[in-house]
């Protein structure tokens, strides 16, 4: 698929994917082992030194890595994540998470994850490891 798209697939789990949905994580682009999502750093969503909490800014990591994943068909499963946060993520601050496949070997999927703020600032960087199942891809 284009890049410049969005995989069906990939399109139909982010449709059903309620945790996705809690934090305002929107689907940009996703397709040949890459994604791209946004969400806005709200209120709530802050620790007690006024920056995205560090939970929060993972699950958007997890979430772009897992629709990269999942763009290349099959099922896929986490296996394993590193995250380095860089910069605070600030309230109302717009994230945008880009995830690119590395490598593939095998049964593992490894990727990087790059999360920037609306001034350009790198927020967190992730690298993600996925092991691809015998499972079918989930339905909607």
């Amino acid at each position: 698929m284009a890049i410049s798209g969005i995989d069906p697939g990939v399109a139909a789990l982010h449709a059903g994917h309620p945790a996705a949905d809690l934090l305002g994580i929107d689907l940009v682009e996703a397709g040949d082992g890459r994604a791209v999502c946004t969400m806005i750093v709200r209120p709530e969503m802050l620790n007690f030194f006024a920056g995205g909490h560090g939970g929060i800014i993972y699950a958007l990591a997890d979430t772009v890595a897992a629709y990269a994943c999942q763009s290349r068909g099959g099922r896929t499963v986490a296996q394993s994540a590193t995250i380095s946060f860089t910069a605070p993520a600030r309230d109302g601050a717009l994230l945008t998470a880009t995830a690119v496949e590395c490598a593939r070997a095998g049964r593992n999927g490894f990727y990087d994850v790059t999360i920037t703020d609306d001034k350009g600032k790198t927020v967190a960087l992730v690298r993600a490891t996925s092991l691809w199942t015998s499972k079918p891809p989930p339905s909607s």
